[in-house]
């Protein structure tokens, strides 16, 4: 099973946190693997390999919907730059980013990775996990598996209750600007969507085209955040670390110190000088709002504020009086 999860709601760093942890010589890193799952790949099942491997080489996931309708992949979606068996719009899920980012033929990787699970007997679904991420560390060297997904917050308590003993990182970035940076993109703005449809209780549609409201992203950024601090709240404090992009972009080799030691690898000075020479500094956005705007999407914003501020406190560091973990929340 993996050793270490990030946890995050898209859109506040995660991407880049993966290519650091990718960087590292002691690290397997499954990028995009649960974000692109079935939610039955989540569940506390008892199945066969065979079985196992079908969940995670399903085709109905968010780059089959975007694809469908004709909208841009987001560059995470790695298969296909380069050729590949599976034709767009038919990618086994673990295709999509996790093989490929592990290896320049994923196709022979799925192959052989496909040998491996298959022939697995009869077990609890995070034994399956567990063999299957250590026939990839045999495979491909490294000795600690992280698992990074965007948006991957709101999965938490499945997660938990799968890996109860794995450690898990809890990636922030401030309200305002995360979701307007979701505001950006098409994966986002489809859930953003759904959300709507399932408040006003209508069924999904796929409109590529539908206007959608800022406070939209709010609103699915709180719910992320809500879900996500609940299902963590209780977990000892030597599972868990708190990173923010703020400070990550401020002073990236003092944060992957942090990172690096709760996860038990080494912060040698090659891996942290490669790792600072990719930070770059991103605008903030929440100045560009119109008043109406920027007040809309600081209440919708609130909620999920609330509960981080919450939550961070009664694991010893409140926002604005702790700078280690120093988040701005909409309260």
């Amino acid at each position: 099973m993996p050793d270490v999860i990030v946890l995050s709601t898209g859109r506040c760093g995660s991407t880049l946190v993966t290519k650091f942890l990718a960087s590292h010589p002691d690290v397997l890193g499954l990028s995009e693997f649960f974000a692109a799952l079935p939610r039955e790949a989540l569940l506390p099942d008892s199945l066969n390999g065979r079985g196992f491997w079908d969940r995670l080489t399903g085709i109905d996931h968010p780059v089959t919907r975007l694809h469908r309708l004709g909208l841009p992949l987001p560059s995470e979606a790695l298969y296909g730059s380069t050729g590949g068996r599976f034709p767009p719009g038919a990618v086994p899920a673990i295709c999509v980013t996790t093989l490929p980012a592990l290896s320049d033929d994923p196709d022979s990787l799925f192959d052989e990775l496909s040998r491996a699970v298959c022939g697995r007997p009869y077990a609890p679904m995070r034994e399956h996990y567990r063999g299957m991420c250590a026939w990839l560390c045999r495979r491909l060297g490294g000795g600690v598996v992280v698992e990074r997904s965007g948006a991957s917050l709101g999965k938490t308590a499945a997660l938990r209750g799968l890996f109860p003993e794995a450690k898990y990182v809890l990636l922030l970035r401030d309200g305002m600007e995360t979701s307007i940076s979701m505001s950006r993109r098409p994966l986002f703005r489809l859930a953003a969507q759904d959300q709507r449809r399932l408040r006003g209780g209508r069924r999904h549609i796929d409109a590529a085209g539908e206007q959608v409201a800022i406070e939209e992203f709010g609103r699915l950024w709180s719910g992320m955040i809500c879900a996500g601090t609940s299902a963590l709240t209780g977990i000892p404090a030597e599972q868990l670390l708190v990173l923010t992009y703020e400070e990550l972009v401020e002073d990236a080799r003092a944060q992957l110190r942090r990172l690096a030691a709760f996860i038990g690898v080494d912060a040698f000075a090659e891996w942290l000088s490669e790792c600072d020479e990719q930070v770059e500094p991103p605008p903030l956005r929440a100045g560009g709002l119109s008043e109406g705007d920027r007040a809309a999407l600081r209440r919708s914003c609130a909620a999920g504020g609330r509960a981080l501020h919450r939550f961070l406190a009664a694991h010893g560091a409140s926002p604005g009086t702790d700078h280690r973990v120093g988040v701005r929340v909409a309260t």
